[in-house]
């Protein structure tokens, strides 16, 4: 071997087959920052979702199960200007159907919401023009009524004195039209005519009177009036004078203030007052009509029926101006006994229906208490005197001066009835029955 040769160094001659190394790939720190913010919102948005829709659907079950009444969204009432509403979007007024979908969608209760507006001359006109059709449609009963009497004057020459007043249809028959009308405008009988709505004028015959209520009916016979005017004619609706109220508008048609075919607007001002007439009680109401001395004719409401008769008979000294009427609830019984021309029973006394006092001091449940008695009246005839209580007639209880005209509707002129009284003076308080021969009503 040769002295040359050195035994090889392993640490310096070992052999390397790769002499490279891998070194981690450098990444951009920026990018990675934004992936991971972006990771984490989109992770929280999901997050927030999950949660939003798990929490609706567990307060609606604890709800339901704790009973609790879900929340409910704010109504709210704007305050809509009237002048400015069609100007404003937000304060347009949905349409019923409008209102019942919206509704109907959130779930909710139908919420109506009622804007005022102000009434201006349109409105005003307006309601004329309505209270005009209801006077044109009671007209169509209201009538004019002449009445003509032939005199001779001082000077030995011929004339004829007239007198017109309104009169209204309260009934009809294949025969007749029947007007109710004021007695004491008619002066003759024999002479009296009737114009219509249209103008058309007709002969007319009385029928019969009540003086004591100043009324009296006329009847036209229909075969003297054309087909067309019977058309147009209507008889009247008597309404219910017993449901007035004070403050109640009414109409005045006729002649109320003098004039034909007039009309006047007003209103009630007071309730029903009793006044005793002979045989009698009727009612009356008063108006803020200004009164005529002449005016004559019916008193309507805004529905149309005919609730009083104007009167001059029955005012009062306290206004003269204002209007008087009677009511026409107790003026049906007579306005019936008129037109069916049946002659009504009359006694001749003026009552009043029992005195507290009287009843008390006498010990009586009920009676008619006479303050007068009509000289030479079927009454004073049979010996009732001023003070007596009226307590029967025949087997029929006198409980009111009502009561006592009804039973005497029952009866005819010329009907002999007994008459239970009770004197009332300190000499005499005993209770006798007396015999009455019934007078005719005229």
């Amino acid at each position: 071997m040769s002295a040359d040769w050195k035994e090889p160094n392993n640490e310096e001659n070992d052999f390397s087959f790769i002499q490279e190394q891998i070194v981690p790939k450098k990444v951009n720190k920026a990018r990675r920052i934004a992936e991971i913010l972006v990771f984490t919102v989109a992770m929280a948005v999901i997050f927030g979702l999950v949660a939003r829709y798990v929490f609706c659907i567990s307060e609606s079950l604890f709800n339901d199960i704790l009973g609790t009444p879900q929340r409910k969204d704010t109504i709210k009432f704007p305050s809509v200007d009237p002048e400015a509403e069609n100007n404003n979007p937000e304060n347009e007024i949905k349409s019923p159907s409008e209102e019942k979908t919206s509704d109907q969608e959130e779930g909710s209760k139908t919420i109506v919401i009622e804007n005022s507006v102000k009434a201006d001359v349109s409105d005003y006109v307006t309601m004329y023009s309505k209270i005009n059709d209801v006077a044109s449609e009671v007209n169509k009963s209201v009538v004019k009524i002449t009445s003509a009497e032939k005199a001779v004057d001082w000077f030995n020459n011929d004339y004829e004195s007239e007198s017109v007043t309104s009169g209204i249809i309260v009934a009809k028959d294949g025969t007749n039209i029947y007007i109710l009308t004021t007695n004491n405008k008619i002066i003759s009988e024999d002479n009296i005519k009737v114009t219509f709505q249209n103008d058309t004028t007709v002969e007319a015959g009385f029928l019969r009177s009540d003086s004591e209520l100043n009324l009296a009916v006329v009847a036209v016979d229909v075969s003297q009036v054309p087909e067309a005017v019977i058309r147009l004619i209507k008889v009247a609706e008597l309404g219910e004078s017993y449901l007035l109220k004070t403050g109640e508008p009414v109409l005045a048609l006729g002649s109320p203030n003098g004039y034909s075919s007039s009309m006047e607007l007003g209103m009630i001002t007071n309730g029903s007052n009793s006044v005793y007439t002979v045989d009698n009680r009727i009612e009356l109401f008063n108006t803020n009509i200004i009164d005529n001395p002449n005016g004559e004719g019916i008193i309507a409401n805004l529905e149309g029926k005919v609730v009083g008769i104007i009167t001059q008979k029955f005012k009062s000294n306290l206004n003269k101006n204002i209007n008087t009427v009677l009511s026409i609830s107790r003026m049906k019984p007579v306005i019936e006994r008129l037109v069916n021309n049946k002659p009504m029973a009359s006694m001749g006394i003026i009552g009043a229906d029992m005195p507290s006092d009287i009843a008390k001091k006498y010990d009586l449940d009920s009676g008619i208490y006479v303050t007068e008695v009509k000289a030479k009246s079927p009454a004073f005839n049979g010996g009732i005197k001023s003070g007596d209580v009226i307590l029967a007639i025949e087997d029929k209880q006198t409980v009111s001066m009502t009561a006592l005209n009804n039973i005497l509707m029952e009866y005819n002129p010329g009907d002999i009835v007994k008459v239970t009284i009770k004197r009332t003076t300190k000499e005499d308080n005993s209770e006798s029955v007396v015999k009455v021969k019934l007078g005719n009503k005229k």
